[in-house]
C-alpha cells in the first residue's frame, strides 16, 4: 500500500454494457460506460453519471481509455475536469501513464 491516498477502479457488467467505476480520494465516485473500443484495442470509456461530482471546487474523472499493449503494457489515459465545467473532448486530452509488468 500506498503512504498517500490511492483511487480504484472497479468495472462491473450491467446488463449488455461495461461500467467503470472510479473511486477517487477526493471523495467522489464518477460511473463512466464503455463506450467504444478501437481497431488497436483501446477500450474508450465516456462520463456516465456519479456521486458528489458537483461538489463545488472539486474535480472527477469525465473520460478514461485503457489499452494492453503487444508487450504487456498496460497504456492508460485518465481526463479529470473540474467539477463546475463542461467537457470538450478537443481539448480535455487527459494525461497518459505506461505500465510495465516486471518479471
Amino acid at each position: 500500500m500506498s503512504p498517500t491516498r490511492q483511487s480504484m477502479t472497479v468495472y462491473t457488467m450491467d446488463g449488455d454494457r461495461i461500467i467503470a467505476t472510479h473511486y477517487c480520494p477526493q471523495g467522489n465516485a464518477p460511473r463512466l460506460e464503455l463506450a467504444r473500443t478501437g481497431a488497436d484495442g483501446t477500450h474508450y470509456f465516456e462520463f456516465l453519471d456519479g456521486a458528489n461530482v458537483h461538489v463545488v471546487g472539486g474535480s472527477h474523472e469525465h473520460a478514461f481509455w485503457v489499452r494492453l499493449d503487444p508487450q504487456s503494457t498496460l497504456v492508460r489515459n485518465e481526463t479529470y475536469i473540474a467539477n463546475d465545467s463542461t467537457y470538450d473532448s478537443k481539448k480535455d486530452l487527459g494525461s497518459t501513464e505506461s505500465f510495465v509488468r516486471v518479471k
